[in-house]
């Protein structure tokens, strides 16, 4: 039992390949499906399309507007009339054409259901179209047993769901003929169509025009010569054709006719295009460097996109020092403008306190003795300032005009001066914001509008660009909001110390000048000390105090400002986050540069993709 769990464990994880093509594709397929490139179910479908391809005859296509003979064509090619044709679209699913000893009809339902049914009744299940997954129609025709066809619905049809019918078997196919009837052959409607179908699959093919019957010698050969300027980059060869003359004389055994329908010629082209020995190996080569070229594209999308975001915070970081110091520079003189504002607002008031320091008279008696020890007391008149506080307070408070004006402009002026510094902080979020929002609608929606996308690449991409916020706004925004927090909490506090506590820092001031005017009074009379007499500048700077300019001047006006320190710190906090999302950036690279290094080893390795 344990050798039989060995032997299970290395066959599923231990595969071993032959060297020859087969094992070689073999190889390529199983490195292709693995789990981590995360292929979509398209290239799956494309891999196993390679080894069926290889297994089995070339599967090709025959392609070409309504009513080109496409039915009557195969029917020749098979030498009976199986397949129903008529005026009408009578194929309105693709039908696959392989080889059997008896003719036979396999359908698949959508429903998961299959039936098998005489070929006779293929005409009868056009109205069961949308209730049918495929079709495949057996017939004993010996060209079937070196190559299958698909008889596909015509492009030019009335119905959109035959066109894109078409076009979806075109990828399952390894080649194909494109058949058109003589009359217009070489139109600018069927090159356009042409040249989107066999560009976009990358498919060789073979041109036939039919009802070669309908023109004259001269006419067909100018039609070819025609034909062959027009696209005959586009096909191995062009040939002119009857279906309805090969048909006739397959059915009538009239050699003449059969001749005549240049139908072994086209036959024997067929053979010479899809049945050489390199035809099935060089498709193969071709599409499987067309599918490792994608998965290496889808993961260059990823770098792509992750680049992008990189670029921007590049961008972003790379004139950040250049904003700070457009900002610095900006509100470095408004800021110093309302310093000085109210520095001589204080100044005025200070000198009005000043006027309203008044001189009076004072006597003391100043107690001495005689030259008999007799104590006696000496009258001395003196004088001294008073400050009287009502009246200083009637004119400067409750009276004033002039003030009470000055910081009512000035609180607007701040509020006014702090809504700028926060909008020019805003201004500078904004710019990284609005192109990561850009940057977010552009891939929060990509598609690549690719047949082998994979969902699973796609939706991580999507997802990922829709996080854009979270993945990189969010930090720069919080450490925006906490530099505008630091700014309105300084002009808050200005506003508490200064433009709304005229009042309270006026009388804090006027009293500590009264109190200590009345103190030195005191100690004069006990003590005989020099009374205090305040100069213009003690009042000033005495005022100064009381409003905090002292401290507001360096918080405004030095190099240690408010506002330089908040630069700095934004400036420090934004350079940390750069630093954290181009780290992330690098960590979501290495996965897609991973799985690139990973292909072009194999492309490099592989007999396949050379």
């Amino acid at each position: 039992m344990f050798n039989e769990f060995i032997n299970a464990y290395k066959a599923r994880y231990f595969k071993v390949f032959t060297s020859d093509f087969k094992g070689e594709l073999a190889r390529l397929v199983n490195e292709l499906n693995d789990p981590s490139l995360h292929a979509s179910d398209e290239i799956k479908e494309s891999l196993n399309l390679l080894i069926d391809t290889l297994n089995e005859p070339p599967l090709i296509a025959v392609i070409g507007q309504f009513s080109s003979g496409k039915s009557t064509f195969l029917n020749a090619l098979l030498g009976q009339n199986i397949l129903p044709s008529g005026l009408t679209p009578v194929t309105a699913k693709a039908v696959r054409l392989k080889f059997a000893k008896l003719p036979l009809l396999s359908v698949k339902f959508t429903n998961g259901s299959e039936s098998l049914l005489a070929s006779s009744e293929l005409a009868q299940l056009n109205a069961m179209s949308e209730q049918i997954k495929s079709m495949t129609l057996y017939a004993p025709s010996e060209i079937l047993k070196e190559v299958n066809f698909i008889d596909t619905p015509g492009l030019n049809s009335l119905r959109d769901a035959d066109t894109k019918e078409t076009k979806n078997t075109l990828k399952k196919v390894c080649g194909a003929i494109w058949l058109s009837l003589a009359n217009n052959a070489a139109k600018a409607s069927e090159l356009e169509s042409v040249e989107e179908i066999l560009k976009t699959n990358d498919l060789k093919a073979l041109c036939f025009i039919n009802q070669k019957d309908k023109l004259s010698r001269d006419e067909l050969e100018s039609l070819l010569k025609h034909a062959r300027q027009t696209y005959g980059e586009l096909f191995e060869d062009i040939i002119a054709i009857s279906s309805k003359q090969a048909l006739n004389g397959i059915a009538n055994e009239n050699k003449s006719e059969l001749e005549s329908s240049n139908f072994a010629k086209a036959l024997s082209v067929v053979k010479e295009t899809f049945l050489n020995a390199n035809f099935k190996e060089n498709f193969i080569k071709a599409r499987a460097k067309k599918i490792v070229n994608f998965l290496i594209a889808e993961q260059e999308n990823r770098l792509k996109v992750y680049n992008a975001a990189g670029e921007i915070l590049d961008k972003f970081n790379g004139t950040l020092e250049e904003k700070l110091e457009a900002i610095k520079e900006e509100f470095k003189p408004k800021i110093a403008l309302r310093y000085s504002d109210m520095s001589e607002a204080i100044k005025l008031a200070s000198d009005e306190v000043f006027k309203l320091l008044k001189p009076f008279s004072r006597t003391k008696f100043n107690q001495s003795k005689t030259l008999l020890n007799k104590e006696i007391y000496k009258r001395e008149n003196f004088e001294m300032i008073s400050l009287d506080t009502d009246e200083v307070f009637s004119k400067l408070i409750y009276e004033d005009i002039v003030f009470s004006k000055f910081f009512k402009r000035y609180k607007r002026d701040l509020k006014e001066l702090e809504n700028e510094i926060i909008s020019a902080f805003d201004e500078l979020y904004k710019s990284l914001e609005d192109e990561l929002f850009v940057y977010k609608s552009r891939y929060e929606s990509f598609n690549p509008f690719d047949e082998f996308a994979s969902n699973y690449e796609t939706k991580s991409i999507n997802t990922y660009a829709g996080r854009t916020y979270e993945n990189f706004l969010r930090e720069y925004e919080n450490a925006k909001f906490k530099a505008t927090q630091k700014i309105s909490l300084f002009f808050e506090k200005l506003d508490v110390k200064v433009a709304s506590n005229y009042e309270n820092a006026l009388k804090l001031a006027v009293y500590f000048l009264k109190q200590k005017i009345e103190n030195s009074l005191n100690s004069h009379l006990q003590m005989g000390t020099p009374l205090y007499i305040p100069s213009a500048k003690e009042v000033y700077e005495r005022m100064l105090n009381a409003f905090s300019l002292y401290e507001f001047d360096d918080l405004m006006c030095s190099n240690n400002s408010f506002l330089n320190k908040t630069l700095l710190d934004i400036k420090t906090e934004f350079n940390e986050i750069y630093a954290r999302k181009i780290a992330m950036l690098e960590r979501l690279k290495a996965k897609p540069n991973e799985q690139i290094l990973k292909l072009e080893k194999l492309q490099e390795s592989s007999v396949i993709l050379k």
